[in-house]
């Protein structure tokens, strides 16, 4: 039954998101660079928004990059903007649909993805949440490796971060202050599990 919600809820959210919108563009995927990241046969790369996937070499990281090859790699997908065009990386800032799958959604709802807000994209991260809930209670994926402490979510600036694995680096923050800030609520240098401070004397991302 919840699963048949939840189904619902997106089909309600994402209806009509998909045609006559004039920010839909199709396009063949030609490479995967991980759980979140993959390569267009024009050469731009494209970022899944709302979502955010573990880093090369940390938890589940192979197991998601995996899953989203299975669901573009040499496909057709069709690529959806919100609000911005591209990234500061020059990355297309997309919702990408394979057939009549939302890959956003389902990488949340398999557990392979967590929820990442950065504003002014959010249109669906409500939807994904819901999502994200059933994939947590489920103890799916990400969510496999139960911990009272590291699971707890830390809202700041209006974006959750996860602290149960590296699911980011200093170049996903928009300011040291934001990095810093995030760092000490995930237990600073007692549990640099995000790997923020590399000269480890308490502060972090001291580059940006």
């Amino acid at each position: 039954m919840k699963n048949t919600i939840l189904c619902l809820l997106l089909i309600m959210a994402l209806s009509g998101c998909v045609q006559d919108n004039g920010n839909n563009t199709e396009i063949t995927v030609s490479r995967v660079i991980d759980g979140d990241t993959f390569v267009l046969n024009s050469g731009d790369t494209v970022r899944l928004i709302c979502i955010n996937t573990p880093e090369k070499g940390d938890f589940y990281a192979d197991e998601a990059t995996e899953y989203l090859k299975g669901l573009v790699l040499g496909k057709n997908v069709l690529l959806e903007k919100d609000v911005s065009e591209t990234d500061r990386y020059g990355r297309l800032l997309r919702y990408v649909y394979a057939g009549n799958i939302s890959v956003n959604e389902i990488l949340v709802r398999k557990g392979y993805a967590s929820v990442y807000r950065y504003p002014p994209d959010t249109k669906y991260c409500d939807v994904f949440e819901a999502s994200e809930s059933e994939a947590k209670e489920n103890g799916f994926g990400i969510w496999s490796q139960k911990n009272e402490t590291e699971n707890k979510i830390i809202s700041d600036a209006g974006m959750k971060y996860i602290c149960s694995y590296n699911a980011y680096n200093c170049d996903d923050f928009i300011s040291q202050e934001e990095a810093q800030s995030v760092f000490e609520a995930c237990g600073g240098v007692s549990n640099d599990i995000h790997g923020l401070d590399k000269d480890h004397d308490g502060v972090v991302c001291e580059g940006l």
